[in-house]
């Protein structure tokens, strides 16, 4: 649910709605702290929803610092893409581009959609 509020967010965004995207972003952000805080002392998702709440607030105090100008940097610059961990081996990708892995021992693995747009906009200076 919180990946859904995010993405609605995200494409506030992008459509330049800073305000609305705020709003937005700041219910996203307020619903991964609290999942956080609920998953078991010890489960690694813990920490990654944790620092993705931190990823979308860092996202809200970038926006509300442009004071209504135009935000330049993409919302990929300050919210990433991590892995979340389930417990029945099921390895999937979600449609937000989130990649969740049942076994985090797996190692290195493939650039998602947005860590991929991302590098293609820092080769191309965009």
């Amino acid at each position: 649910e919180a990946s859904e509020i995010e993405r609605t967010a995200i494409e506030l965004d992008r459509a330049g709605d800073a305000e609305q995207a705020i709003s937005v972003y700041r219910q996203a952000a307020d619903r991964m702290a609290k999942a956080a805080s609920l998953c078991p002392e010890g489960n690694p998702d813990r920490t990654v929803l944790a620092k993705h709440a931190g990823e979308i607030f860092g996202r809200i105090v970038y926006l509300e610092s442009l004071q209504g100008a135009v935000a330049t940097a993409p919302p990929e610059a300050h919210i990433g893409c991590d892995k979340l961990v389930l417990g029945h081996g099921v390895e999937r990708q979600d449609s937000d581009g989130y990649q969740v892995l049942s076994d985090p021992s797996r190692g290195v693995h493939e650039p998602n959609w947005r860590q991929k747009a991302v590098s293609a906009a820092a080769v191309s200076g965009a």
